[in-house]
């Protein structure tokens, strides 16, 4: 039996309504469906032979406020109230109490088994937010629902049907996910120092969040004074599970007269040339005529970036809107906070690289004054140590020829150190001549024995006028080594006359000894030369940096001496270091790998 509808929607007022399907017609506009349907050739028949157990659970739904939707048999029959037509657009009311196969077959996959569960095992099932895509209306809509199936039960205890309770969250999971990605834009482009930096990781956070941004390109100027120039810095997308790419116009043309035929470039050029505003644009003007992931496309914004510099030209977003959503106001919203959000990203690095590159001006600009600065006190430094010797050895062969009768044997060794001195001298000059012209140092095979009794020769005057002792014992068979003479020298001259100034002010009852040590060990393969003195030592705690620059052992040491020391041993492939000697003061040894053993 049938209740056929008049012209007008109307029940037929000749046949009566059975008491049992009244609530239908107080029912609202589902309910009244249901009367005026035809449902002879639906497999439950006609209303008022369904079972009394289905008429209850829809007298319940269709007279609730909140969205329901029950489903009978085993082939899932298909009822909603009211409040869940929406969730039913374009199957309304044409598909009331039809299989769910034939209502909403794109659920299916995801549905059937939850709702086959119920039916078989007789216990409910909640699912929070789970996510759905299915045609409800013209396009494959993203749907996020909330629903607990329930199963009703007839009285012999078996599952006849379930009744699902359903709230719609896509609009609360659209927002939780559109505000996580402003946050992740925020905070993975907050550490960019420079243009580049920011747009690597712009184009990082983009792919992050494919769901709501599946395509972007950020068309910036190609510098001030080609403002119609752009150029793509991000953008380029797969679909997720195929090979299919597509991406937008790595440029736009020129803004140059209305061009011959409209190409997607062409028409993004077009779209950028108006107002500054958000446009929307069907995918086939502004996507290359292509297969796969193209096809999905519906729509692409064209986004303006807020330039806060108005001498600037402006940057422009263009984003593959998602195909499963409709652009509506919240989309809208969304896409003016990202731009807003890329807006003042780009305006901080901006001004972030700016001060760097005036930073590294000022840098460059103290850098070479303070090396010019140290490259006088280096020279200064080691030009001293032979003037000193030689102004110590003339006072000395002066005295000696004054004596009655002169010594001219003391007065002529004097005059000879006075001649080593200066050729020392001369020495150093040469080598920072061809440091300054970039000349290679000469490295030789060197005795390091002649070149420690060159060193003493040189500060001997200077620890007898102190009354130094100095103490010298120098293993047999040393081994050479391949370095520069020069060089070397300029290392155990620094480290005796630092030894001999840490004794000269010594109380005389001190002991004031200072002990040169050469040594070979590991079978000869690396040499060691040590200085060690009696004087104060140096704290532990100042060790470490005493190699330093500006860390000097004296109190009016400019703090060079060391750390060129350190240099030329490194360069030498050795190393050096301070330790404190067996009688309490320092002692400073470097090791060298040697050549072979005489």
């Amino acid at each position: 039996m049938s209740f056929p509808a008049t012209s007008d929607g109307s029940r037929d007022t000749f046949q009566p309504l059975p008491p049992m399907l009244r609530y239908l017609a107080q029912g609202g506009e589902v309910g009244r469906c249901i009367l005026a349907q035809d449902w002879r050739a639906s497999p439950l028949g006609p209303p008022d032979h369904w079972p009394a157990q289905l008429h209850d659970t829809l007298r319940i739904t269709l007279h609730s406020e909140f969205p329901h939707i029950v489903y009978w048999g085993e082939t899932l029959c298909t009822f909603w109230n009211d409040a869940a037509r929406h969730f039913f657009e374009g199957q309304h009311p044409r598909a009331l109490g039809r299989p769910l196969a034939e209502v909403q077959p794109d659920v299916m996959r995801t549905l059937h088994p939850l709702l086959l569960q119920v039916l078989e095992t007789g216990r409910a099932v909640l699912q929070s937010d789970i996510e759905l895509l299915y045609r409800r209306a013209d396009y494959t809509e993203e749907i996020h629902e909330v629903f607990s199936y329930s199963p009703l039960f007839d009285p012999e205890g078996r599952v006849r049907g379930i009744i699902a309770p359903i709230f719609d969250a896509t609009t609360r999971v659209l927002g939780a996910r559109r505000m996580a990605m402003l946050a992740d834009l925020a905070a993975s482009t907050r550490g960019a120092r420079k243009l580049s930096q920011h747009y690597e990781a712009l184009t990082a956070c983009l792919a992050r969040h494919a769901r709501d941004l599946p395509l972007c390109a950020l068309y910036v100027p190609d510098g001030e004074t080609l403002p119609t120039r752009w150029l793509l810095q991000a953008g380029h997308a797969a679909d997720a599970g195929s090979g299919d790419g597509v991406e937008f116009p790595s440029s736009l043309p020129p803004h140059t007269g209305e061009p011959q035929s409209i190409t997607p470039a062409h028409a993004l050029t077009l779209a950028v040339r108006g107002a500054p505003r958000l446009q929307v644009l069907a995918a086939a003007q502004a996507l290359p005529p292509q297969t796969g992931r193209a096809a999905h496309f519906r729509q692409v914004a064209v986004v303006p970036i807020p330039e806060p510099h108005a001498d600037r030209p402006p940057c422009w977003l263009l984003v593959a809107l998602n195909p499963h959503k409709r652009f509506d106001a919240d989309y809208e919203n969304f896409l003016t906070l990202v731009a807003t959000q890329i807006s003042q990203g780009l305006a901080e690095t901006s001004s972030l690289e700016r001060a760097a590159e005036r930073a590294l001006a000022e840098i460059s600009q103290r850098a070479r004054l303070t090396t010019l600065g140290e490259l006088a006190t280096s020279i200064a430094h080691e030009i001293n140590q032979p003037l000193t010797a030689m102004v110590l050895d003339a006072n000395a062969c002066a005295r000696w020829l004054a004596m009655q009768p002169a010594d001219i044997g003391e007065a002529t060794s004097a005059a000879r150190r006075i001649a080593a001195s200066g050729e020392y001298a001369g020495q150093v000059l040469a080598r920072i001549r061809g440091f300054l012209q970039r000349t290679p140092s000469t490295h030789e095979r060197v005795d390091i024995t002649q070149v420690a009794w060159d060193s003493l020769r040189l500060v001997a005057a200077q620890a007898r006028r102190f009354r130094i002792t100095l103490r010298v014992r120098m293993a047999p068979a040393l081994p050479t080594v391949h370095a520069d003479r020069t060089q070397l020298q300029q290392v155990l001259i620094n480290l005796l006359v630092n030894a001999v100034d840490a004794l000269k002010d010594l109380p005389e009852d001190h002991p004031r000894d200072l002990h040169l040590h050469i040594t070979a060990r590991d079978g000869g393969r690396r040499l060691r030369v040590a200085v060690a003195d009696s004087g104060g030592g140096i704290a532990p705690e100042r060790r470490e940096r005493m190699f330093d620059a500006f860390q000097s052992s004296k109190p009016d040491g400019l703090g060079f001496g060391l750390a060129i020391a350190r240099s030329i041993v490194e360069a030498h492939g050795g190393r050096i270091q301070v330790d404190a000697s067996d009688s309490g003061g320092a002692l400073f040894w470097f090791e060298l790998p040697g050549e072979e053993t005489r």
